[in-house]
């Protein structure tokens, strides 16, 4: 089965309370508080051999850990009073006190920057023929006018992303990618609710997105900005971009173009059109799921 596959049958699994406004099968999870605001909440996971090559710095992965999942919390439409959880199984031979202390310092500095509060976790040593798998839970809150979907777009509407695409582990910009919490506090409530961020690759996410609104999308690969290096294979399909997908009703993309105050580059990919639910074609028709791998799955599709 696909990471696609479980996770819908697991769903079906899991009741949720009627306070639970994003339920499993977004970004980010959203309750709603006693005070009308809304909690949301976000979980990922950094596994060694994965999400970083062995031997990668402590601070590096740290800094990964915590951008990987400000990554969702930007595609939710942005937060205020962030904190978050930590969890490390620490494997191989590492020293664990050099290790750690690499580690926390990094975690601290990058917290402080994106004003987290880290206030929990834990730490456990794995068997030491075993891989570093390490895990955090991020949680901020919101309001239901800034809160993003992946569903919600609409027959003609522009499909925008940010940045640059490919290339991104040959490139090492998988370690040192800049969540988009800036452009999406800019863009969320304002100019799109329909928002994803793509971590497991452009055709895959982008998917996502028109499958949750019922809708296919038409896209233009020649509009694709490409990462120094980039194919437009590993455009579409590599991942560990960390960019945002987003849809914008035709009327208000020149506005948005016009007003756009970032130096991140922002480029019309794409419109979600009244075609197979899911589909990505490209221009000329050209069924673009089928000619490109979709993205990566850690399942790999097996059974």
């Amino acid at each position: 089965m696909t990471e696609n596959e479980i996770l819908k049958n697991a769903f079906g699994h899991l009741g949720q309370a009627g306070n639970i406004v994003l339920p499993p099968g977004h970004d980010c999870a959203a309750v709603e508080t006693a005070g009308g605001l809304l909690l949301i909440g976000t979980a990922d996971q950094l596994i060694e051999g994965i999400h970083y090559e062995k031997g990668t710095a402590p601070a590096k992965i740290a800094r990964k850990l915590l951008a990987r999942n400000l990554s969702d919390i930007a595609a939710s439409g942005g937060a205020g009073r962030l904190f978050a959880l930590c969890t490390v199984a620490l494997g191989g031979e590492e020293d664990c006190g050099k290790w750690f202390g690499q580690f926390f310092r990094a975690l601290g500095r990058e917290a402080s920057r994106w004003k987290v509060s880290v206030c929990g976790g834990d730490i456990a040593r794995n068997a030491r023929n075993g891989n570093t798998v390490l895990a955090l839970s991020l949680f901020g809150e919101t309001s239901r006018k800034k809160l993003c979907r992946r569903s919600g777009a609409r027959p003609g509407d522009i499909l925008f992303a940010t940045g640059e695409f490919g290339n991104s582990f040959k490139s090492g910009h998988h370690l040192d990618f800049t969540p988009r919490l800036e452009e999406a506090e800019f863009l969320s409530g304002r100019y799109t609710n329909t928002m994803i961020d793509t971590s497991d690759g452009l055709l895959l996410d982008a998917g996502r997105i028109a499958e949750a609104s019922g809708l296919g999308i038409r896209l233009d690969t020649a509009m694709i900005p490409f990462r120094k290096g980039a194919t437009l294979e590993s455009a579409l399909g590599e991942g560990e971009d960390y960019e945002l997908l987003f849809a914008v009703r035709e009327e208000r993309s020149r506005a948005l173009t016009r007003n756009w105050p970032f130096r991140t580059s922002l480029t019309p990919v794409g419109s979600f059109a009244k075609i197979a639910k899911g589909s990505i074609i490209s221009s000329d028709g050209e069924d673009l799921l089928a000619k490109f791998a979709k993205g990566y799955d850690h399942f790999g599709g097996g059974k």
